[in-house]
């Protein structure tokens, strides 16, 4: 897509033409790269739950594109939603998948997290950005939940959007506003770029994809 639009732009000199190839580029990366991501972020998460035969899930606070991966598989085991305060954006989460799912879904609060998380197979975190270095940038309390699921042996997977991926360097464990979630304590990161194939750590590579899609 990238190079069918830079050869319409350096063939063109006319600015209303060129807005409207800005426009449909704009256009298609929203839908490919937003609206569609997480459908394919659906079916990747599928994928990897089946090949490790998870069947109990935990959720961390409002994490959209986990909410549609459960969705969109119609998971009918058992999902734990894990919200934290002020927001207590799992409430929501919580109401909708036990709404429109087959499964069983519990619903508490950090503070019980160690509880939450036993016998669950696998947690999921969503992320704000994933650096270079394949440290992740996840909401308040995301560093509580990822410490008590390794003591629990419970893996931990970050489903973003490969938008989400950046060149920059996360150094700061206490970066502001954020918990920082290190690359050897996640599972894999699962986007709409089938990016489970790579470990946290491999993000320069999962950046080079992305640079030729």
């Amino acid at each position: 897509m990238r190079d069918a639009v830079q050869l319409q732009l350096a063939a063109c000199d006319d600015d209303h033409i060129l807005y409207q190839v800005a426009l449909a580029a704009l256009d298609a990366f929203v839908t490919v790269r937003v609206h569609g991501a997480r459908a394919k972020t659906s079916a990747f998460f599928d994928k990897l739950s089946r090949e490790r035969y998870w069947d109990s899930f935990a959720v961390f606070a409002g994490s959209t594109v986990a909410e549609e991966a459960f969705l969109a598989i119609n998971i009918r085991k058992q999902l734990t939603v894990i919200d934290v305060a002020p927001q207590y954006e799992g409430r929501g989460v919580a109401k909708r998948l036990a709404a429109a799912t087959g499964a069983s879904v519990r619903y508490g609060l950090l503070g019980n997290c160690r509880k939450l998380l036993e016998g669950v197979d696998a947690v999921i975190i969503g992320a704000e950005e994933v650096a270079m270095n394949g440290c992740v940038l996840a909401s308040p309390g995301a560093s509580i939940v990822v410490q008590i699921a390794r003591e629990l042996g419970v893996s931990v997977v970050v489903t973003t959007q490969a938008v989400k991926f950046s060149e920059g360097m996360i150094v700061d464990w206490s970066y502001a506003g954020y918990d920082v979630i290190r690359p050897h304590e996640i599972l894999t990161i699962v986007t709409e770029m089938n990016t489970s194939a790579y470990s946290a750590s491999d993000a320069p590579d999962v950046l080079k994809v992305l640079a030729r899609c």
